[in-house]
């Protein structure tokens, strides 16, 4: 069997319709989002009630969203939260992700995170994360999916 080899004067063109590349878009920010959603299920160990008020939908709704992937409109929301999880995993053991999402935090008039992002979003999470930050000597703020280093989480867990 012979490769088929064209000669170097032809061009091969290849006619993409901005319908197709925009619902290849589309796939690929559902999928995502899938992914991120089964990431805050996961850290946070969320029943899929938990998660639906978490996002303000029914249960069935999340089961369609990992299912066929989270509507465009919602990948922004879910991968915000994602982003809160994942700092929260680089400050904290992840088998503590639960209890610490669940139980009540100073820093948020003592609520928990769930409950905060559940009513009022990522900002709150973000301004502890930043708070948590300017109490470490030399540590920059962090920012929601950012880290500062783990020695400096035992130094606010030792505070």
């Amino acid at each position: 069997m012979s490769a088929l080899v064209m000669p170097p004067h032809h061009h091969v063109r290849v006619k993409l319709s901005t319908r197709r590349v925009a619902e290849a878009l589309e796939r690929t920010f559902r999928v995502r989002g899938s992914r991120e959603l089964l990431k805050v299920r996961s850290s946070f160990q969320l029943s899929a009630p938990e998660l639906g008020q978490l996002f303000g939908v029914s249960r069935q709704a999340i089961d369609k969203w990992i299912e066929r992937g989270v509507p465009t409109d919602r990948v922004v929301d879910v991968d915000r939260v994602a982003q809160v999880a994942t700092t929260l995993e680089k400050i904290f053991k992840r088998q503590r992700l639960p209890a610490i999402v669940r139980g009540p935090m100073r820093g948020l008039d003592n609520r928990s995170i769930y409950d905060v992002l559940k009513t009022e979003g990522v900002r709150p999470i973000q301004g502890l994360f930043h708070m948590l930050g300017a109490l470490v000597p030399g540590a920059e703020p962090i920012r929601a999916g950012e880290s500062f280093e783990r020695k400096d989480a035992l130094t606010i867990a030792a505070r």
